[in-house]
């Protein structure tokens, strides 16, 4: 479940390059937005993170933390200026362990499992959640980042929620341009200008 990493249990690396290549099949991994923070030897992802402070902040200040597959997460601020570094990074990486010809960006509207910030309180009224029109009538935090995240610029979530996705898929674009002249995404979240 962890982001940039491979199942080597139920895939061997040796193994599965050699059916990719016996049956001339292309893989396109899937590539989830949440980092999570466990300290497996193989999550070089967070510990690479934390050394150069890309990751979204909460108000406080801390890392704003969410729940996805790996369980505790925290996730790329592509608004920080060497967030797109660290996404390369990760790629790269995970390339060397085996080859990819594209990549499937997933859980990056940023989708969680909690609805907002994990420690807060279920009594306590999202923000946003009182705004005279709450389209759906469901919070706007439903399965997602809090809203009052905070990221690099102080720029609030709130504010730029919708651009996450699109600046995940360009520093992704970015990288399979060094692989192809042709990057292969697909992308679960997006927004116009992604095309």
């Amino acid at each position: 479940y962890l982001t940039f990493t491979v199942d080597t249990i139920n895939f061997p690396i040796e193994e599965f390059k050699e059916s990719l290549t016996k049956y001339g099949k292309r893989w396109v991994p899937i590539v989830d937005a949440g980092v999570g923070t466990s300290s497996l030897p193989e999550n070089t992802a967070y510990e690479r993170g934390k050394q150069m402070d890309i990751f979204l902040k909460n108000k406080a200040g801390k890392y704003y933390e969410g729940k996805v597959w790996p369980g505790v997460t925290v996730f790329p601020d592509f608004f920080h200026p060497s967030a797109a570094e660290f996404w390369s990074e990760m790629l790269r990486e995970l390339d060397k362990k085996v080859s990819f010809d594209g990549i499937w960006l997933d859980m990056n509207e940023i989708g969680t499992f909690t609805n907002g910030a994990m420690d807060r309180s279920s009594e306590v009224v999202p923000l946003y959640d009182t705004i005279p029109f709450l389209p759906g009538k469901i919070s706007l935090e439903h399965q997602t980042t809090d809203l009052e995240a905070v990221h690099f610029g102080n720029i609030e979530e709130f504010d730029a929620h919708s651009l996450f996705n699109l600046l995940q898929q360009e520093a992704t674009y970015n990288y399979l341009k060094t692989k192809s002249p042709l990057p292969f995404t697909l992308t679960r979240a997006n927004i116009f200008g992604s095309g």
